[in-house]
């Protein structure tokens, strides 16, 4: 199946707002309307354009009270021309989970684009424990509400390639798993609700999480597992692609040693690559691409305290790979200190002393910053015996290795500053809001697009010229 993108190189001319960034210089513009004043880019892995390059979408809302998004709505932007698409209103978080979402950044926008059509899927939680999904189309406006077979506490957006399942896991809470976790598929036709496998095929159950499908195989999904004993931000992580209809896992994801941890992969669009961001005690991070075909692994290291990045997300054409910087992050908080956070919000306290004295030092400039990942031809850590060497000489002491990378910046990854934006934390109204861009790269592989934060105290989708792309 062709998935590249045959349209024009995109320009957005009709865009209203604009500014050149102060710390590269390059062109960003804004693509959502002002129509409604908060909208959201979508989260790393879930598909927010159509792969014609035709439309970009987003989640639109006309307020936010008490940490979550309320009034919410669906839009689409024709790339080319700015043209609006308002989608309608779409169910708000019910009650009894405005807590919930709250407490895991607010932003109640679970949506994605099909791979191969114009239709958007959106997760409705409006009942507790029987989310639904609905698909709206683009062109049309027409949509229907799928219900599941059997009431399920979550559901996921991401459709399989040839567009008939949606996937996910359940129960999904993970500080609350004890034992059985069931992943199921969804048939957007008859909504029939199809058990696949559960987590108890090995020594002791894992955690699944983050369900891929693959974008050009519908015969494929991936997601993400990890050991429900360490706590979340400690757990080693990695990952499992199903092959589905031989019912079992895929023998491709060799893990490293047990010092690296990851938690952000997706495919790439022609779905015979994955890439993965995995990290050493938040020290440094590597960049793996796993090649399906070759069943080949790389690690690609980047030079320490240069172009840290929480998500990355692979262009379509795959010369670069998209990342959020973070001059604070307070997901990568110690725990503690991110419980005191949680109990203010919990306590309806979200003023901004709290939230900067546990963030930073300076409260004066807080800022995320978009880098470009340029991967290098060949990795220093591209054998097993670099990793043996790394396990018996650094593990203990980074120090020595860290002036290895200095040393080789031609084998480690290029990391360019796209552009600076605006962080969720400017105003006590921000509070409590995922403080993540969720960065994506428009299908002409020309522009990183990401949610920031207006000097009018709204969220807004804007696009950055990727450097050298003209």
């Amino acid at each position: 199946m062709d998935v590249s993108y045959k349209g024009k190189n995109l320009e957005f001319e009709w865009a209203e707002k604009q500014w050149t960034d102060p710390l590269t210089g390059t062109d960003v513009v804004c693509l959502s309307p002002k129509a409604q004043p908060h909208m959201r880019s979508n989260y790393f892995r879930f598909n927010m354009f159509t792969d014609d390059g035709k439309y970009v979408v987003f989640i639109g809302a006309n307020d936010l009270y008490d940490g979550v998004d309320r009034g919410r709505c669906v839009w689409a932007c024709d790339l080319e021309t700015g043209e609006l698409r308002d989608l309608g209103a779409i169910p708000d978080i019910p009650e009894s989970l405005i807590k919930q979402f709250a407490l895991f950044g607010g932003a109640a926008c679970q949506y994605a684009v099909g791979f191969h059509d114009h239709n958007v899927y959106v997760t409705d939680p409006s009942e507790r424990d029987a989310w639904a999904l609905l698909r709206i189309n683009i062109d049309t406006g027409e949509r229907d509400r799928i219900v599941p077979s059997e009431p399920m506490a979550r559901i996921d957006a991401v459709t399989s390639a040839d567009g008939r399942h949606v996937y996910y896991s359940t129960p999904h809470d993970r500080y609350e798993l004890e034992g059985l976790q069931k992943f199921v598929r969804l048939d957007l036709e008859t909504g029939n609700v199809e058990h696949l496998f559960d987590n108890t095929e090995e020594e002791k159950p894992w955690f699944m999480d983050h369900p891929n499908p693959n974008p050009a195989n519908p015969n494929l999904v991936m997601c993400q597992c990890q050991d429900p004993e360490v706590h979340y931000y400690r757990a080693r992580t990695s990952i499992k692609v199903r092959d589905l209809e031989a019912g079992k896992f895929l023998d491709l994801f060799h893990r490293p040693p047990q010092y690296m941890n990851g938690h952000h992969e997706h495919w790439n669009s022609q779905g015979n690559r994955i890439y993965r961001h995995d990290w050493t005690w938040l020290q440094m991070h590597w960049i793996n691409r796993i090649d399906l075909d070759k069943e080949e692994h790389t690690w690609f290291p980047t030079v320490p305290n240069l172009g840290y990045s929480c998500h990355i997300f692979a262009a379509p054409d795959e010369s670069f790979i998209i990342g959020e910087g973070y001059e604070f992050d307070y997901f990568s908080l110690p725990t503690d200190i991110r419980h005191k956070m949680y109990e203010h919000l919990e306590a309806g306290d979200r003023l901004s002393k709290w939230f900067f004295h546990y963030l930073s030092g300076d409260y004066t400039c807080p800022g995320e910053t978009i880098y470009m990942h340029e991967l290098p031809e060949e990795s220093i850590m591209s054998s097993e015996d670099a990793w043996h060497e790394f396990n018996e000489k650094y593990t203990k002491d980074m120090e020595p290795f860290h002036k290895l990378l200095r040393d080789n910046r031609e084998l480690t990854v290029k990391v360019t500053s796209v552009c600076k934006f605006r962080t969720m934390m400017r105003s006590d109204k921000h509070l409590g809001y995922r403080v993540e861009s969720n960065a994506h790269v428009t299908p002409d592989s020309r522009w990183a697009v990401f949610q920031s934060t207006s000097e009018d105290d709204f969220f807004e989708v804007w696009a950055a010229r990727i450097p050298g792309r003209t």
